[in-house]
């Protein structure tokens, strides 16, 4: 009996490289005792910590506890970029309830409740006019989950677009960081470092939204920012100001979309930047997304979990 994963070496060692220091607290939540960790070789404890999971046969947790650490960018890299081309609602094998966490993509069979939001979240997406769309609502009234299983896979489905997700503040506080290593696996010629120099030094966003959709002409590339109140809670002050400045300049760029959740009660904290403010004012711009209330009889059903961020 396996846990049904299965990834490449190229994935595994993507994981070992770019964990680095964080790997003490991931084996701390996977209570992985002090006396396995001491037998990890030094400077190779991801690889110690993958195979610890790999023989117990217990990979299938690696995702939700990288989500717990706040490395969210390695748990994108553990997701399938597709959902499963077999699965339907009536089939679904998984756990419909991991918690408070959002839906992945690879989850739309059984996320529902979402239709008409999703679909006017496409239709703006569509129009060439909205380049920057906020997603509004307050804790746990689903952005998230509207975003990665509601319009993600339906986009997959339609074709012509790429797409990528990142958290401001999910790698140290620096939101630059965040997205090159979002924008890496769509850059296979770019390192991260390169990638964040042009971002940083020259803003150059539009050479790098080229070479991304270089093999698919006439496509667009939609840039999902999650949870962007970490640009006010977790990122360098420092930063702050330049990376609204790039956002302004991704807002400009042909073939671009730039797509974020943001909790309502940080939507005064964007109004105190300027390019921020510029983006939110345009119309269609804006789009509050309202909590729902579930009944009682389905307080722990699949609903309530499609509510939620």
């Amino acid at each position: 009996m396996t846990d049904g994963m299965v990834y490449s070496g190229k994935t595994k060692l993507e994981f070992c490289d770019r964990l680095g220091p964080d790997w003490q607290r991931l084996a701390d939540y996977l209570d992985i005792s002090q006396s396995d960790q001491e037998r990890f070789a030094q400077g190779e404890e991801p690889r110690g910590i993958w195979d610890w999971l790999y023989r117990r046969r217990e990979l299938a947790r690696l995702s939700d506890a990288l989500c717990f650490v706040r490395r969210e960018d390695l748990a994108r890299l553990l997701e399938p970029e597709h959902p499963p081309a077999n699965t339907t609602k009536s089939t679904w094998g998984g756990c419909p309830y991991p918690g408070l966490l959002s839906f992945k993509p690879s989850e739309t069979a059984i996320f529902f409740g979402r239709s008409a939001e999703t679909e006017e979240l496409l239709q703006r997406l569509r129009d060439p006019g909205n380049r920057f769309i906020a997603a509004v609502g307050a804790s746990g009234s689903g952005k998230s989950s509207l975003v990665r299983a509601g319009v993600i896979p339906r986009l997959e489905e339609k074709g012509g677009w790429r797409w990528t997700r990142l958290t401001p503040g999910e790698i140290n506080d620096d939101p630059f960081l965040a997205l090159a290593t979002a924008l890496k696996p769509l850059l296979q010629d770019y390192a991260v470092r390169q990638i964040h120099t042009r971002l940083t030094e020259t803003g150059d966003i539009g050479g790098l939204v080229r070479a991304a959709l270089a093999e698919q002409p006439g496509a667009k590339l939609l840039v999902f920012i999650d949870q962007f109140e970490e640009l006010f809670i977790l990122s360098s002050e420092a930063h702050r100001l330049p990376f609204t400045i790039l956002l302004g300049r991704m807002a400009a760029t042909a073939g671009l979309r730039i797509l974020i959740t943001l909790r309502a009660d940080f939507y005064q904290r964007c109004l105190d930047y300027p390019h921020l403010t510029a983006l939110l004012r345009r119309a269609q711009a804006s789009f509050p997304l309202h909590t729902r209330t579930c009944p009682p009889c389905t307080r722990w059903s699949p609903v309530r979990r499609a509510l939620r961020d």
